[in-house]
């Protein structure tokens, strides 16, 4: 932590420096001292520093939020519909230099508000407001709890993972031994080679979202997904990927939506991460079925 007295080296070269005019944004955490009662205390403060085009980039982030209504806003996620801005997400924000201090960025209307307070508790906890010390102990006593409880959370989700590997590690080995099984069986077709077997593919559909076409549903959300591009995990059985990727947009517009790309269509191994939202029991009614897997939105029709 920096503080408000603390002076730097003019001369010193920064290995963080960027190229040409390209936005730089720097975020620290540093202390300035207050005075109160004739006695001098510290006190946390956020240091923003940036050049013109990083200043002009703040600036569109923040008119960007400013658009934002109650209208606008998903129909899943937080009431205040913040963006997060971190140097992972933002290469505007110099990552050498930054203290590792993301920004929320949320929206506050006047039919959010209750809803804003009761999700970070504003009114339930006072500001933090005294010496740096005293703030920071206050913080760590609320945040130990949470803390626990985020740290239970990932041990229950490590739990479930491995039970899901190990399910669906018997869905794959059953789907092996059916394919095993067309293998010693093989029906020979007209050219006297016996035909390629159907296998697990997946891929990503993006659709258009706009009126006059079926708007994407998540699954558990009550309102459909907004204008814009989405983005869903599509699941089939094929032979072949220029298959997968036909019948990927043959049934998408069966449905009623507007195709805009298919993409990153490959055969799903093992070894890749499982299906969020389809059950293997979903998996091998689709490969005597031969239906096409939505996972996470609905099919709808």
């Amino acid at each position: 932590m920096s503080s408000g007295r603390t002076f730097f080296a003019k001369n010193r070269r920064s290995s963080g420096k960027p190229k040409g005019t390209s936005p730089e944004v720097i975020l620290r955490k540093m202390c300035i001292f207050c005075e109160k009662r004739g006695k001098s205390y510290p006190v946390p403060a956020l240091l923003i520093l940036a050049n013109r085009a990083g200043f002009l980039w703040l600036s569109k982030l923040f008119a960007r939020c400013a658009l934002k209504t109650s209208e606008t806003k998903p129909p899943f996620g937080d009431p205040d519909d913040y963006e997060l801005v971190d140097h992972i997400g933002h290469p505007e924000i110099n990552s050498i230099h930054s203290d590792e201090l993301p920004l929320r960025l949320g929206v506050l209307t006047a039919k959010n508000r209750r809803a804003v307070f009761k999700r970070y508790s504003i009114r339930a906890h006072k500001p933090f407001k005294g010496d740096l010390i005293r703030q920071y102990q206050r913080q760590i006593a609320e945040v130990r709890p949470q803390w626990r409880q985020e740290l239970a959370f990932d041990r229950q989700c490590a739990k479930d993972q491995e039970k899901g590997k190990r399910r669906w590690k018997k869905v794959f080995d059953q789907l092996r031994r059916k394919q095993m099984r067309e293998v010693n069986q093989p029906e020979r077709s007209r050219s006297g080679k016996p035909p390629l077997i159907r296998r697990l593919f997946f891929g990503i559909a993006e659709l258009e979202v706009c009126s006059g076409f079926r708007r994407p549903q998540y699954l558990g959300c009550r309102k459909p997904f907004p204008d814009g591009s989405f983005f869903g995990a599509i699941y089939v059985f094929a032979r072949t990927r220029r298959e997968a990727a036909r019948r990927f947009r043959d049934d998408l517009e069966a449905a009623g939506y507007k195709v805009t790309n298919i993409s990153d269509v490959a055969p799903h191994r093992s070894n890749r991460p499982a299906p969020t939202h389809i059950q293997p029991e979903d998996v091998l009614r689709a490969c005597d079925s031969q239906e096409v897997l939505y996972d996470g939105f609905r099919r709808w029709g």
